[in-house]
């Protein structure tokens, strides 16, 4: 078996993790997330009647069932069904090429890429799933303070969101890009 070490001089010799399969980070993660996603979804659709608020937390949050015509903040919510559909449909499918090319690329021993793009790949694949079936997204998680709101998300718009994120730091610290390659 094939063993990753991690730190530096005698620590390195001590720390020996197993090198798993990159299909060994990527399919839990991402099924994970997008069964959260599709279960959380059908549980608000079902339980909670549009455009209601059930508070969680009073004044903080609340399950908020909403629907997102458009993309992220609700970017081209407005714009003609006969545009806005195909276009996210292609853009989302899209995305999820880009994210598969950049899993095949990443090097197995950079799991933390592995792990944040099975997240966004996850997150992905739960907004397209509801896109190709409604033509919008469910969106229901709502934070706010006061009458201070932040637009409703969905689960996976948060692992897509902590996914970016995780990517973004580990591109920052190590100067790598996704595929583990040097920046």
């Amino acid at each position: 078996m094939q063993t990753l070490h991690y730190g530096t001089g005698r620590l390195k010799d001590i720390i020996k993790l197993p090198l798993m399969s990159k299909s060994m980070i990527i399919t839990p993660t991402a099924l994970a997330v997008f069964l959260l996603d599709r279960l959380t979804k059908f549980l608000v659709v079902d339980y909670v009647c549009f455009g209601d608020a059930v508070p969680v937390i009073p004044g903080f949050f609340d399950i908020t069932y909403v629907r997102n015509t458009g993309a992220a903040f609700s970017l081209m919510a407005h714009a003609h069904d006969s545009l806005r559909v195909p276009f996210l449909l292609v853009t989302s499918l899209c995305a999820v090429g880009v994210l598969f090319y950049f899993i095949k690329v990443t090097k197995p021993e950079h799991r933390l890429i592995l792990f944040s793009l099975a997240l966004i790949l996850g997150g992905a694949a739960g907004n397209l799933a509801d896109r190709a079936l409604y033509g919008s997204v469910v969106d229901f998680i709502s934070w706010h303070i006061g009458g201070y709101y932040w637009p409703a998300f969905n689960i996976a718009d948060s692992g897509i969101t902590v996914g970016v994120s995780i990517l973004g730091i580990e591109m920052l610290l190590n100067k790598r890009a996704p595929g583990g390659m040097e920046a």
